[in-house]
């Protein structure tokens, strides 16, 4: 069965009783939703950083990627995942703010 398929098939049921499926409703949710990804580039991983990351994940963003990558996990990343290898640090911190992997222009921090 594809998504869109069983989506049609069970959309009335899901329609009289929300909570039949809970499992249902979170695919389907993923499915109409394009992925978020928020990567913030740093030199390591310090407190403030941290305070960033955690002020990230305080949005109820259910398919949106919070990643802290430093310079040297970067370059490990780069051959694996191109896409995170090659969003550049300035300053002591970048973050990046990404839907389905493009992304608005960086907020430099420092």
């Amino acid at each position: 069965w594809s998504a869109r398929s069983a989506r049609r098939a069970f959309s009335p049921k899901m329609q009289a009783q929300p909570t039949i499926a809970p499992q249902m409703s979170v695919a389907l949710h993923r499915s109409l939703s394009e992925p978020g990804q928020v990567i913030i580039r740093c030199e390591n991983i310090n407190e403030e950083v941290k305070q960033r990351t955690a002020a990230e994940w305080s949005e109820f963003r259910p398919t949106t990627t919070v990643l802290a990558v430093t310079d040297q996990a970067a370059e490990q990343l780069a051959e694996l995942t191109p896409f995170v290898g090659g969003l550049e640090r300035r300053g002591r911190m970048t973050i990046f703010r990404c839907q389905n992997f493009a992304c608005e222009l960086p907020e430099i921090v420092g």
